[in-house]
């Protein structure tokens, strides 16, 4: 509830925790801060002990969501004992559901749709340990300083990094990408899964370039702009003979969904042009990186073309329950509404001039 979306619940579950806590807060601070030190060691850790330190780590960010004890959790030492939990869930194996610790949703499911409206497992993960370990860590690193985890940076982004390369489950790989953008790392970077990298790097088969005002250009892919970014490409028509194979006119279609036929698109000197390559290499990779500065533009950018998940991510903000994962999903490019991209996706497959042309003369003949 301290976390919840709405201002008045979230400032009176604060207003009441802090009376709670007002004459021993530091004091059991402390004793949580040694229990789950304890807890992460290798002699410790094991599925005996987790429904136990899953608590103390609820406690924990409970305790970072009030101003006054935010400052004693990270000088505590927190952020270490939870980085070395995050490492002994992604190496022990040992996995602890939620019902094995919330026994009211342990006989009947129906609650906990209903409070939830899909099972905890599908967003959170099989592994409550890692994802409440991940949740603490966000928000110990949202509240502290850089000289508050410099000592253990390295390891830290390094463990975050190996949840993003072996977590497949939404919520701790969303919690792994706000940690990171602390660090300058916006986005999903995954060792197994280089998002179009490649494409990108492939200057033969691209079909648009972007023109500076300095004159300077990129050549880009318009399927995957389409997917992934569609705001940058404008509106424009197909001949209005021309059909779709589902035997309905081209004007008929939604100007939204119409693909390109320009090869280029020349933007203002109002547009930052690093800012916008920065896009690009979110748009290719799923991540990008940038310093503070650059950032700030980027978000402004991220915001006008409507990419929420990479402007929640620039805002530092922890992503509300229930969050999907980006995805780059081709179907309505390929489906109907966008038989001509299947062209263009079909050159990227085939790589040969003469298939292309000749695919698009027959659907546009058709």
């Amino acid at each position: 509830m301290m976390h919840s979306s709405s201002t008045y619940i979230a400032s009176k579950v604060r207003l009441i925790l802090s009376g709670v806590l007002e004459i021993k807060g530091n004091e059991c601070l402390k004793r949580l801060l040694y229990l789950l030190d304890y807890g992460s060691s290798a002699n410790n850790f094991g599925s005996a002990n987790i429904p136990k330190t899953v608590v103390e780590l609820v406690c924990l960010i409970c305790y970072s969501g009030l101003p006054e004890y935010q400052k004693n959790v990270t000088r505590g030492d927190g952020i270490r004992t939870l980085v070395t939990s995050i490492r002994r869930c992604l190496s022990n194996g040992v996995c602890t559901s939620r019902r094995s610790f919330a026994l009211h949703f342990y006989h009947n499911v129906f609650y906990e749709r209903t409070c939830c409206w899909m099972t905890a497992e599908e967003w959170e993960g099989k592994d409550a340990l890692l994802f409440y370990s991940l949740w603490g860590l966000a928000e110990l690193v949202q509240h502290s300083s850089d000289t508050d985890h410099s000592h253990i940076k390295s390891n830290l982004i390094k463990t975050v990094q190996e949840v993003l390369d072996n977590v497949s489950a939404p919520g701790p790989r969303w919690l792994a990408a706000n940690i990171l953008s602390y660090f300058g790392v916006y986005g999903f970077p995954n060792k197994h899964d280089k998002g179009f990298g490649r494409a990108l790097e492939d200057k033969e088969h691209t079909d648009l370039q972007l023109l500076f005002a300095n004159g300077e250009s990129v050549s880009v892919h318009k399927i995957i702009l389409a997917v992934q970014c569609p705001s940058l490409l404008p509106p424009e028509q197909f001949p209005r003979s021309a059909k779709t194979t589902d035997n309905f006119l081209v004007k008929d279609v939604p100007r939204k969904c119409c693909p390109m036929l320009q090869k280029e698109v020349r933007f203002s000197a109002r547009v930052d042009q690093q800012a916008l390559l920065k896009l690009l290499d979110y748009v290719y990779f799923g991540y990008v990186e940038a310093g503070e500065d650059l950032a700030r533009k980027l978000k402004t950018l991220a915001k006008s073309c409507n990419m929420q998940p990479l402007y929640l991510m620039l805002c530092r903000k922890i992503p509300q329950w229930g969050t999907p994962i980006p995805s780059s999903d081709f179907t309505d490019a390929l489906g109907p509404l966008g038989f001509q991209f299947a062209c263009v996706f079909l050159c990227l497959s085939l790589l040969s001039d003469t298939l292309i042309a000749l695919c698009q003369y027959n659907l546009l003949s058709l």
